[in-house]
């Protein structure tokens, strides 16, 4: 919403922010299952320290 207002602020219109919306969506898509496999891997890590000890 912050870089919506500022793209309008400063004339781009809405037109302007369709890559910006782009990027963000198509980081967002990779970021998250990485982040969901790496929470994943730490838990089954946790799990495993848990089970030797």
């Amino acid at each position: 919403m912050r870089i919506a207002r500022l793209a309008l602020l400063q004339g781009l219109g809405l037109s302007g922010l369709r890559q910006d919306f782009a990027a963000l969506t198509l980081s967002a898509l990779i970021l998250f299952p990485l982040g969901v496999t790496l929470y994943r891997y730490s838990i089954d890590l946790v799990r495993v320290k848990t089970l030797v000890e």
